[in-house]
């Protein structure tokens, strides 16, 4: 059985023992920083070699010993659909352009996907950083218009030899925050409590 010391190490933490987690929270926490945000409570959780609901057709895991047999599911495809606000997809192994992305996530009004592609250098022999560095490109680097739906949909499409990363839709309808008039209210938190008012709610249901 695999027990808490195997995974200390004297190395210093530059790298994951696992997926590329670490540095998806570096890059969360650079962003955090730069927008005078404090990086706290942060919880990533990852798997142990067994299939997930993106995995490719055919990929044997542990759990899926004969290939994963059924299509993979397509969150991006399901975001533009939807209209999300932001749409996203990142690269673990370019830390510099993920903190670009999730500061651009984290001012955004809307709703934010990022989809951060990262390696999983213990069980995942196929899609490992040279085969991400192989393919992904920057959809900035060229002409490219995030507001062209179209457009959005042919690049969350794209897989395969060439993976676009970067901000990939942005929608112009306007948040839940600024449909009601609530936008530049505090959060709830943050709100004066009325004790009294509260104390004649709970009373109406009990």
């Amino acid at each position: 059985m695999v027990e808490l010391s195997d995974y200390k190490s004297s190395d210093p933490i530059t790298w994951c023992p696992g997926c590329g987690d670490f540095f998806i929270l570096d890059a969360l926490k650079q962003a955090l920083v730069e927008l005078n945000l404090k990086p706290e409570n942060i919880l990533l959780v990852s798997g142990i070699g067994q299939a997930s609901p993106t995995s490719d057709e055919n990929m044997s895991t542990g759990t899926t010993p004969k290939g994963v047999f059924i299509p993979p599911e397509k969150p991006l495809v399901l975001a533009v659909a939807s209209d999300c606000s932001l749409v996203a997809r990142g690269y673990a192994g370019d830390k510099t352009h993920l903190t670009y992305l999730i500061k651009e996530a984290i001012k955004n009004k809307g709703f934010s996907l990022v989809d951060i592609l990262q390696p999983c250098v213990s069980f995942n022999k196929i899609n490992t950083y040279k085969w991400y560095k192989d393919r992904v490109y920057k959809v900035e680097d060229g002409i490219y218009d995030p507001y062209n739906k179209t457009d959005a949909f042919n690049k969350v499409l794209e897989w395969g030899e060439k993976i676009p990363i970067g901000i990939i839709y942005r929608s112009l309808r306007k948040s839940y925050e600024e449909i009601t008039g609530l936008e530049g209210e505090k959060p709830l938190i943050e709100r004066d409590s009325n004790k009294n008012k509260m104390e004649q709610l709970y009373k109406d249901f009990y």
